[in-house]
């Protein structure tokens, strides 16, 4: 091969190298923006979550968290008219079970705001029902919280009354890690009430961390 013939190929070499660089890097900014995309659309159905839940109380004079609202009957199915799903919520069968055969017809009815992007029956929106620290008696239960999560991970039917405990929360983040189905940096969006109403996304590292730091001995 003389060396006009060699320079080519050379050439030839940094040209495909350099390309095959370039769409790599294309492609792990269309990733980026597309990541960034579904964080501050899932920001923006907490906020829309916590003006359903405050709208509820402010109706009802009562949290939907309360135990004096029919505590058979999920949290999710009750704010329906808070979100614009009242028809939805005119389907459901009260005087029956959650799982009946009447309200077993809305299962795989879940509004796109618990799920927007999953088909099928599960939520990504659960309310976490903390740990007790208290060594009281009769010191008043520690408020609930709101996570948004891949509804893959804990399979919550939407109309399902129970969600998920702290410790729960934490088995099922660490299996589903080791599982490689989520990965330590991914972010989740969080809704405290005791915390002055305040929603963040946190990495799922960063939870597990404080959640870990705050269960009781």
């Amino acid at each position: 091969m003389n060396k006009r013939a060699l320079a080519n190929l050379t050439l030839s070499v940094l040209l495909v190298i350099g390309l095959a660089g370039l769409t790599f890097v294309g492609y792990r900014q269309l990733l980026n923006a597309r990541g960034a995309a579904t964080l501050s659309s899932n920001i923006g159905r907490v906020h829309q979550l916590r003006m359903g839940l405050l709208n509820y109380e402010d109706t009802f004079t009562i949290p939907v968290t309360s135990p004096l609202t029919a505590p058979d009957i999920s949290w999710r199915v009750k704010i329906l008219p808070f979100i614009e799903e009242r028809s939805l919520f005119e389907q459901y069968a009260f005087d029956k079970a959650w799982d009946s055969v009447e309200n077993q017809s809305l299962f795989h009815a879940c509004p796109r705001f618990f799920a927007r992007d999953k088909r099928g029956q599960f939520s990504e929106m659960l309310m976490v029902t903390p740990t007790s620290s208290s060594n009281f008696a009769n010191a008043p239960p520690p408020e609930p919280w709101w996570i948004l999560v891949d509804s893959e991970i804990f399979k919550v039917i939407w109309t399902q009354p129970t969600d998920v405990s702290e410790a729960e929360l934490i088995a099922g983040l660490q299996r589903a890690i080791n599982e490689k189905t989520i990965h330590r940096n991914d972010k989740v969006v969080v809704l405290r009430f005791a915390s002055g109403q305040q929603i963040k996304a946190i990495s799922v590292q960063e939870l597990l961390v404080d959640l870990q730091a705050n269960l009781p001995p």
